[in-house]
């Protein structure tokens, strides 16, 4: 759900509202959203989580879908890249994910052909 912004959880809002003939948020419908809570958060449009309002648009109606939300639940452990030989990028992902400093694995510089000569 990180990519997810105010705008699109209000079309879905709405969309579910309308198949369902229905006033309540996401049309009374159960839904489960999962998602990364550390993702980084949605291009062009406002993370759906941030109570900052502006002026009345779609963008902050997408608020309200999200204050119906009555349950989450938490995982505590990151599935991201799993395995011992992704280390180094689960270790770089959950640095940007926590705006913390990222030092890259040193690794050699690659080598490249000459380019020949016609």
């Amino acid at each position: 759900m990180g990519k997810v912004g105010r705008g699109l959880l209000k079309m879905v809002d709405l969309r579910c509202r309308d198949a369902k003939s229905s006033r309540e948020p996401f049309g009374g419908m159960f839904l489960d959203l999962m998602g990364d809570i550390d993702q980084l958060p949605p291009v062009m449009d406002r993370p759906f989580c941030t109570t900052r309002f502006g002026r009345r648009s779609i963008y902050d109606d997408g608020q309200l879908p999200y204050r119906s939300i009555e349950s989450f639940a938490f995982l505590n452990k990151s599935f991201r890249q799993a395995g011992k030989s992704q280390q180094a990028f689960r270790d770089i992902l959950d640095g940007i994910s926590k705006a913390e400093t990222i030092h890259a694995p040193q690794a050699p510089a690659p080598q490249f052909a000459r380019e020949k000569q016609f």
